[in-house]
């Protein structure tokens, strides 16, 4: 196979274990029984010698045997999938590490280490998977630090050498931006139309104590932007813990189409002494984590930071026989960054506020002809107080720069969440 620059990507020949696994096994596993990840990859470093700042990527390269150690521990321990140590390994990401170089070089490496980990622990019977890690990066593009474009180019080499060592599946988790996630979608779906091969990916973010992801999204919204995509699962990871995803986990329950995935800290993060440290016990996590398999429904299950070995030992203890959720058919949406709006509404009708359509709307094409994108925006908002469920948004305008118009109204009308 080879990229669009015309690079031959060489698929590590480790991906084929002792026990080869067709193409889907992992999903139908998933309709089996709730699949169980293991859990922080760094915090288990961390207990291993590793310092808090250590470029773990790099580790790889320069210490693949601790690497492995930390993916044997949680295999031992009972995960079915364990991820690479690639969370940071986007270009952009290594790139401040003078890095940049080499990131498809650290993934693929990354992945061929959890790769040989795997064929010593699976079996016929009981079959071990290998997921690409891609985490958030250091950019977030609707905060402006980043154009998506650009995180497409930095995670696209990430994808590249995760699949040339022969991951199972992809998970972009901790995502803080839908914008960042789909970039990350994108690079994915791009690298598989190159390499003729698709992997399964899961999408996962990160909710703050509102309920919110950092650019604002909460999961109504998260949902209905990521749906449409062609993922396997989508999910919830890191944040506040268990106790903190509740309401989160019980929406996206009730009303994914997809596979629920939930992976939390061990907690909520204190510092100690300089160090960050995470109280909830293996014993607490695993109860906790079966309330939500036994209620709302589980597919897939696991850990992120602050969650050791013992953690997964007793989360899959704890899920052993748990019949996985069943998912619910698909809910018309739209949405913008910040919320979402079901198309069915009762009472019926929806209501689309069409004065911000430069072609139906002659105000709003005096403005944006006058350049006065703040008025536009105070159009939008009049049409939000007056019932509009829907905006339809639209300056295409004869002469005018549309997709550069766009740009700048739909940044301005932020304000009108």
């Amino acid at each position: 196979m080879s990229d669009k620059r015309g690079t031959m990507i060489q698929r590590s020949s480790l991906s084929d274990s002792r026990f080869p696994v067709p193409a889907g096994a992992l999903l139908a596993l998933a309709r089996e029984r709730i699949v169980i990840f293991d859990g922080g990859l760094g915090t288990t470093l961390q207990q291993l010698g590793v310092p808090a700042g250590v470029c773990n990527e790099l580790l790889a390269e320069t210490q693949p045997d601790l690497v492995r150690r930390v993916h044997e521990q949680f295999l031992a321990a009972g995960a079915d999938v364990i991820e690479t140590d690639s969370f940071g390994g986007a270009q952009h990401t290594l790139a401040e590490h003078g890095l940049g170089e080499k990131c498809f070089q650290l993934n693929r490496s990354a992945a061929e280490i959890a790769r040989r980990a795997v064929r010593e622990y699976a079996t016929p019977a009981r079959p071990r998977f290998v997921a690409g890690s891609i985490g958030p990066g250091s950019k977030l593009p609707s905060l402006g630090h980043i154009t998506f474009a650009e995180l497409v180019t930095s995670f696209r080499p990430q994808v590249d050498g995760l699949l040339a060592g022969g991951v199972d599946c992809l998970i972009v988790e901790t995502s803080q931006d839908l914008l960042q996630l789909k970039a990350a979608l994108a690079a994915a779906l791009d690298a598989f139309d190159t390499a003729g091969r698709r992997v399964p990916v899961i999408a996962q973010v990160t909710l703050n104590e509102h309920g919110r992801t950092l650019t604002g999204s909460d999961i109504g919204t998260v949902l209905a932007a990521i749906e449409p995509y062609p993922v396997a699962a989508i999910g919830l990871n890191c944040g506040l813990g268990p106790e903190g995803m509740a309401a989160a986990v019980r929406y996206l329950a009730g009303h994914s189409s997809k596979l629920v995935s939930v992976m939390p800290n061990a907690g909520l993060p204190r510092i100690e002494s300089g160090r960050m440290v995470y109280d909830l016990a293996p014993e607490d996590f695993a109860s906790r984590m079966k309330k939500f398999a036994t209620g709302p429904g589980l597919n897939i299950a696991g850990g992120c930071c602050g969650t050791l070995p013992e953690h997964i030992r007793q989360l899959a203890r704890a899920l052993d026989g748990v019949a996985p959720r069943r998912p619910v058919p698909v809910t018309p949406c739209v949405s913008s960054l910040f919320s979402a709006q079901e198309l069915k509404v009762q009472p019926r009708p929806l209501f689309v506020g069409e004065r911000t359509n430069a072609s139906g709307s002659k105000r709003f094409r005096e403005l944006l002809l006058a350049r006065d994108f703040e008025d536009m925006v105070a159009v939008a908002q009049e049409q939000k107080s007056e019932g509009a469920q829907v905006v339809d948004l639209s300056v295409a305008a004869a002469g005018q720069d549309e997709v550069a118009d766009i740009k700048e109204l739909a940044g301005r009308a932020w304000t009108c969440r």
